[in-house]
C-alpha cells in the first residue's frame, strides 16, 4: 500500500467538491493508498471547513470532516518542525511525511511544489494529484 499525505486542497477535491480529476484517487482510498493525518494537519481541515464558503452548508461540512478523518491513519506521535516551503503554514505537511516514512506528499499549491528537491533529499516525493496518478505503479 502506498502511504501518501495530502494537502488539504487534495482533500477537498475528493470528499467535498468530488473533482473528477482525483476520482481515481479516491476510489483507491485504503485500498492501494494509505493516507496520513496528524493533529496539525486535522487542524488545518477544521480551520478550513470554518471559512464562510463551507458554514453555509454545515452539515455537509461535518459530514466532510468526519468522513475524511475517518478514512485516515492518525499519526500521533510529534512531527519536526524543520521548514521547507517559503509558506510555512504547509511545513507541517512535509514534517509529517518525513515522520510517517510517506513516500509521496499530494498537493496542487505551487509553493509546496517548489520545495520538490527538498522533499527529494528528505526521502518522499511532491507531486499534483494528476502526476501521482501517472507515475505510480499499478
Amino acid at each position: 500500500m502506498i502511504r501518501v499525505v495530502f494537502d488539504t486542497n487534495v482533500l477537498l477535491d475528493i470528499f467535498w467538491f468530488k473533482d473528477a480529476r482525483v476520482a481515481e484517487i479516491a476510489r483507491d482510498l485504503n485500498r492501494n493508498i494509505k493516507w496520513v493525518v496528524c493533529h496539525q494537519t486535522a487542524r488545518e481541515f477544521e480551520g478550513v471547513l470554518a471559512r464562510p464558503l463551507f458554514l453555509a452548508e454545515e452539515m455537509k461540512a461535518h459530514d466532510f470532516a468526519s468522513r475524511a478523518l475517518e478514512g485516515a491513519e492518525y499519526f500521533d506521535q510529534e512531527i519536526g518542525l524543520f521548514p521547507f516551503c517559503k509558506d510555512s503554514e504547509d511545513d507541517k505537511f512535509f514534517n509529517l511525511a518525513i515522520a510517517c516514512k510517506a513516500e509521496f506528499f499530494i498537493t496542487r499549491d505551487k509553493l509546496c511544489l517548489k520545495a520538490r528537491k527538498k522533499a527529494a533529499r528528505a526521502g518522499f516525493t511532491v507531486l499534483t494529484p494528476e502526476a501521482f496518478l501517472a507515475a505510480r505503479p499499478s
